[in-house]
Parts: structure tokens; C-alpha cells; sequence
């Protein structure tokens, strides 16, 4: 049996995904962050014991012992456990059940120097993630939270990890990834402005599909769009047609109302 919030009625391609089993749910599939993980990492139960199962890859861990190094070292004592907990929670804000899961076995997580921020590489079940301590040095310089930081940037690139993106436009999944972010607690709602475009990636993509589903109630809105760009898709992705088909609203027409509400903020 499926269980589809009120979004999930909206557009033949929903019946579309439920026939080729990319719609799941049951009295236990729940949207969002799919009930709490046990903190003890334990399993309570036989659903746990899938969950824990499908988001506890084996941890290889590289840090070159630079000042971000150490950064970095400081801010994540126990590794394994950080990561675990972290892609517990990821999964249950992607997917409804742990069959679903893609099959990620191996994360190799590097800590060193280089521009830019954070990166993922590679395909299940081999996932890489890259962190430059450069950044994270320059972050705590000028008084940033390196913790919280660290925690923010493995949300984003853990999600990278679990997502589906066949076909999606890369500012989609960019926008994905950061809506799990700010989910979590690491993007607060301090950083969202009007204006821009809803494909401009990254925060302002995530806050936009954060209204959708927070504001506008439709509960399932970030499972949808990720199953929007599951393999079995076969590339056929549109933004027009994965939001008309989750919300029976053009994005058009949403982004609008969201620029409203945003100027009707104080």
C-alpha cells in the first residue's frame, strides 16, 4: 500500500513512479526525517536494524595534520560515528524505507589542502568526500564555529552521497542537498533573502523547496524530488514538470508566492 501526502496526488507522473516502485510507504514510511534514529547508534527493532544497516559505510579517514587538519580533527573526535550518524539522518530525509537506499558501502573522507570548500566524488558503493582545511583555517580566523561548520558541509556532501540525480540540473541537486542541510539545523533561516532565481542552486534553491514543503504543507516534497531523478527516470527531468507534478503548481507560480512571503517577513 502507498501513503502519499496531499502532494502526491498531483500529476500522472506520480502514478508513473508508483508503477515502477520508486513511491514507497506503509504505516512505518514516513516523510521528512522518518521518526528518530536511536542517538546509542543501537538497533531497537527490525526496521532499525535496515535503517542502521544501509547508512553505516565502512569510514576510511585522511587528514594531513595541517592547522585546518587539526581544525577538523578537534571537531570530529570519533569519525565513525560522526559520519554514521550524520548518514542516518540523511537517509531518513531522502527515503521512506531503507530498500530504497542506494548501496553505499565505503566512504574514503580527506582532510587537506585545496581551493574551494568541500567535494563528493565517485558512485555507490564507493563514495569520496573531500574537505579543504584551508577553508576551514581561514573559517576559524575570522570567528566562525569550525564544529559547526564541519557538521553543516558532511550534510551537504553526505546528502550528495544518497541522493538520485540522473538527469537533474546540477542546481537541483545542489538545492537538495542544502535543503537537508538547513532540515538538520545548519543553514538558519537568517541566511534567506528575497530575490534571485529558484534555479540558482545552493541556499536560495534550498529555502525555496524548504517554503514548498514547510510553508505550503507538502510533506513529501523533498522525497519526491529526489525520486524525480531516480536511475529508472532515464534522464527525463524537467523542473517545470517535477514541480507542477509534486505541488499541481507551476514553479513559475510558487516562485512568485515565495518572493511575496519572503517580503512579508520582517
Amino acid at each position: 500500500m502507498f501513503l502519499f501526502s496531499r502532494s502526491s496526488f498531483c500529476g500522472i507522473s506520480f502514478l508513473w513512479l508508483a508503477a515502477f516502485g520508486l513511491l514507497s510507504g506503509g504505516v512505518d514510511g514516513m516523510a521528512g526525517d522518518g521518526g528518530p534514529m536511536p542517538s546509542d547508534g543501537a538497533a531497537r527493532g527490525p526496521r532499525d536494524a535496515r535503517w542502521l544497516k544501509v547508512t553505516s559505510p565502512t569510514v576510511e579517514y585522511e587528514n594531513d595534520q595541517s592547522a585546518g587538519g587539526r581544525l577538523f580533527a578537534q571537531a570530529v573526535p570519533d569519525m565513525t560515528r560522526y559520519v554514521h550518524d550524520i548518514a542516518r539522518r540523511v537517509g531518513r530525509m531522502l527515503y521512506h524505507d531503507p530498500a530504497e537506499v542506494p548501496a553505499f558501502e565505503r566512504l574514503t573522507l580527506r582532510i587537506f589542502k585545496f581551493d574551494g570548500i568541500a567535494w563528493k566524488s565517485g558512485e555507490p558503493p564507493h563514495i569520496t568526500v573531500a574537505v579543504s582545511t584551508d577553508y576551514l583555517l581561514r573559517y576559524h580566523e575570522g570567528g566562525g564555529d569550525v564544529a559547526e561548520e564541519v557538521r553543516g558541509i558532511l550534510y551537504h556532501e553526505m546528502t550528495h552521497a544518497y541522493q538520485h540525480a540522473e538527469g537533474m540540473s546540477s542546481f537541483a541537486v545542489e538545492g537538495i542537498a542544502d535543503v537537508v542541510r538547513h532540515r538538520a539545523g545548519y543553514i538558519p533561516n537568517h541566511f534567506r533573502e528575497p530575490g534571485g532565481h529558484w534555479s540558482d542552486g545552493y541556499k536560495t534553491t534550498a529555502f525555496f523547496f524548504a517554503w514548498i514543503q514547510e510553508e505550503r504543507g507538502f510533506d513529501d516534497f523533498t522525497y519526491v524530488l529526489n525520486q524525480s531523478a531516480h536511475p529508472k527516470n532515464r534522464g527525463f527531468w524537467s523542473w517545470e514538470d517535477t514541480i507542477t507534478n509534486a505541488t499541481c503548481h507551476s514553479v513559475h507560480t510558487l516562485w512568485d508566492e515565495y518572493q511575496s512571503w519572503l517580503s512579508e517577513r520582517p
